[in-house]
């Protein structure tokens, strides 16, 4: 459990720390949520290569430890000094004395002990488990084909949307470091991360909706939380009883943290933001092929907007869309080649 709980919150706030240096990325939160998509951003690119050069998972296992701790030990000996005192929250006392905030506190609680410990069952779900579940037993990438359950030594075998989710692999990564099973990792741990996940970054977008009002934002929360139990339709049941799909991934923390960012490189430009833009398109192709139609709709909608608001087309605008559509034509090619 100590591997991951460094896996999932310790390496992430690290990872985060990179760009915190702006006020706006100054939550602890924020930056656990942000080196969260940086830490699978990193699995990705090194599982993909290792993945069509040996299909050997053990091998990408031990080449992204290493390459975590280097990159760890190299943060921590620059930014030592800021992680002593970056826990400081302030104003905590202001948060617990509002009654919004301490509502909305609850029912967000009772959604993660509910993903925690209700999910019933599907198909599909059993499948991606059994994937996860397959690489760590052989240590081999995509062992069995998914569809008919039998083993296929060449990787062109298994169907492509299988082998370019990364997210069950990174699954499959985070089981095998902490001597954890898959099952108990998928339907109990990571539930509970990617429900807090993606509260906290609607809670920062909340603040750019509503400013500082406590109560505004705690009410925002609240609605949300109520629409997604009150329906019933695929997405609801995405969110609260399948959570790790790779689809819900991109559609309940890359696509709201892409928009998150984007909002704050309009206020101010910074590359800092365009990295981070970047970095979790990559992570929305990855997570699932359904960010390769979804994340370039969702930049082009942010361009079209940002584009009326200015009431001109600058030509930075049109060198960051053209840079974020690079990882989209990467994964475009490997699907269809």
């Amino acid at each position: 459990m100590l591997g991951l709980i460094i896996l999932l919150f310790l390496f992430p706030y690290l990872y985060g720390m990179i760009f915190s240096y702006k006020k706006e990325l100054k939550s602890v939160f924020v930056q656990i949520v942000i080196g969260l998509i940086i830490e699978f951003v990193i699995w990705t690119i090194i599982s993909l290569i290792v993945l069509f050069v040996s299909r050997d998972f053990l091998s990408a296992v031990k080449i992204d430890s290493i390459v975590n701790f280097v990159l760890i030990t190299l943060i921590l000996i620059k930014n030592w000094k800021k992680i002593l005192v970056s826990f400081n929250i302030n104003g905590g006392w202001t948060y617990i004395k509002n009654r919004a905030f301490v509502v909305m506190i609850i029912i967000v609680l009772l959604q993660m002990l509910r993903v925690a410990f209700f999910q019933y069952g599907y198909g599909d779900n059993r499948v991606y488990v059994s994937i996860v579940n397959d690489m760590v037993n052989t240590n081999v990438f995509f062992p069995f084909n998914p569809e008919t359950g039998i083993y296929q030594s060449d990787l062109s075998q298994i169907p492509t949307k299988y082998v370019l989710s990364s997210w069950y692999s990174f699954e499959a990564m985070l089981a095998k470091i902490s001597a954890i099973k898959p099952l108990i990792i998928i339907y109990t741990v990571l539930p509970v991360v990617i429900i807090l996940g993606m509260y906290i970054i609607w809670w920062e977008l909340s603040g750019i909706f509503f400013k500082d009002n406590i109560t505004k934002r705690s009410a925002f929360i609240i609605s949300f939380a109520l629409l997604t139990e009150l329906r019933t339709e695929d997405v609801n049941d995405y969110i609260l009883f399948w959570p790790t799909y790779g689809k819900n991934i991109t559609a309940s923390i890359v696509m709201p943290l892409f928009l998150l960012i984007w909002l704050y490189n309009c206020r101010e430009r910074q590359r800092n933001y365009e990295v981070l833009l970047f970095l979790t398109m990559i992570a929305g192709c990855a997570a699932s092929t359904m960010g390769l139609m979804m994340m370039p709709l969702e930049a082009g909608l942010l361009t079209g907007v940002e584009v009326i608001r200015n009431k001109k087309l600058e030509r930075c605008m049109v060198y960051r869309f053209l840079l974020l559509m690079v990882p989209v034509l990467i994964y475009a090619y490997l699907f269809i080649r």
